[in-house]
């Protein structure tokens, strides 16, 4: 039986992209193959989605230390029970663990280290400015040896594609694949009027107003300030939900307090029934400025959302453009607030069919077929 080892920094069971998109092959893996997931152990008070594995897959739940001492012996003890088996890492640092012990590594970029640190330092000189500095550089050395020891490196853009050459070198444009990541259509899903309005009572959100989505990490990176300003300008019609966690958190609190806007942005912080928070919502906004994939677009297409994005006129560096999807979605060609104002006013008033939208995005993005290739 074939053995697949996924790899990961963060515990499986945290909430977030990367995480989602192991879970889901995983489960899909463990149909046909013998399945183990290398993970940190989670943290105290970390936020965690439920995952039922039923037995079929196997947890290896590292101590996470300094010099990655465990993350080594983990892969050391998984060569000698399993020595054919195939990595799926999803992070830099466990595709250099693996290589002492394994040789068929393929590296599923989440994101280029060096481009994505470059926009979450904060506007001033800060301890944190120098610590995300610092990150960057460390990160991105052991990120471009880990494209060299990968023995296949796959990204899900062709920004990213991109970055990886600028970053790594040319030498590896024979080893890099663009490949499409997928979408779990059982979580996301467009839901009856009637439930929508259930789940909208459950949760707690507003019934009768328009209701905006933003899912994401709370940094630099997303582009928040345009939107909690452009939201600060909407109607009384209109309200925001914001779920995410991050550096810009407390900022945010302020913003909302200062500006007494407590009845129009609802601050949730992360949630593990995100899609539940996809479905009651009319519009979701994706206002990156760096961005090499945009999972949470797919997520919101496959759950009947249109989008709000800004485009790659407006100067930001993201791949929401090649994803297929510009049908549904109303792109912002100028970046700042008031542009993005007028794009939500009419994303929001765009006729639509909802399920059109899940079936254009569910056609396009499979897990499976992502596993197929990667194995």
């Amino acid at each position: 039986m074939k053995t697949i080892i996924f790899g990961n920094r963060a515990n499986i069971r945290s909430i977030g992209g990367v995480e989602n998109s192991i879970r889901s092959m995983a489960l899909l893996a463990s149909k046909s193959s013998r399945v183990v997931i290398v993970c940190r152990r989670l943290r105290d008070g970390e936020n965690t989605v439920p995952f039922m594995t039923n037995g079929s897959i196997e947890m290896y739940e590292y101590k996470e230390d300094f010099f990655g001492r465990n993350l080594a012996r983990a892969y050391e003890k998984l060569k000698q029970d399993y020595p054919q088996a195939i990595v799926i890492s999803r992070h830099h640092l466990h595709c250099l663990a693996a290589s002492k012990y394994f040789s068929n590594i393929k590296y599923l970029v989440p994101s280029v280290i060096k481009n994505q640190l470059s926009v979450e330092r904060t506007p001033l000189f800060s301890l944190r400015n120098q610590s995300v500095n610092f990150s960057r550089v460390i990160n991105t050395i052991r990120q471009n040896k880990a494209f060299v020891l990968s023995e296949r490196v796959y990204v899900f853009s062709e920004t990213m594609h991109a970055q990886v050459i600028s970053a790594g070198g040319k030498n590896l444009l024979d080893k890099i694949d663009i490949v499409k990541p997928g979408v779990d259509g059982e979580r996301f899903r467009v839901r009856s009027p009637f439930e929508r309005k259930a789940l909208r009572e459950n949760l707690g959100v507003p019934l009768e107003k328009k209701i905006i989505l933003f899912v994401g990490r709370l940094v630099q990176a997303k582009g928040l300030s345009y939107l909690l300003d452009a939201i600060k300008s909407t109607n009384d019609n209109f309200v925001l939900l914001l779920l995410g966690q991050g550096a810009l958190e407390s900022n945010i609190r302020k913003f909302i307090t200062d500006h007494n806007l407590n009845d129009k942005i609802f601050f949730l912080g992360p949630k593990g029934n995100v899609e539940d928070y996809y479905s009651v919502s009319d519009l979701f906004a994706m206002t990156s400025v760096y961005e090499p994939l945009g999972q949470t677009i797919i997520e919101a297409g496959a759950s009947g959302l249109p989008i709000v994005a800004f485009s790659r006129a407006s100067g930001v560096d993201t791949a929401t453009e090649e994803l297929g999807l510009n049908d549904i979605i109303t792109y912002v060609d100028e970046l700042h607030s008031t542009a993005l104002l007028e794009a939500l006013n009419a994303g929001i008033s765009k006729p639509y069919d909802p399920k059109e939208v899940e079936r254009l995005v569910k056609t396009k993005y499979s897990w499976a077929t992502l596993l197929e290739k990667l194995t």
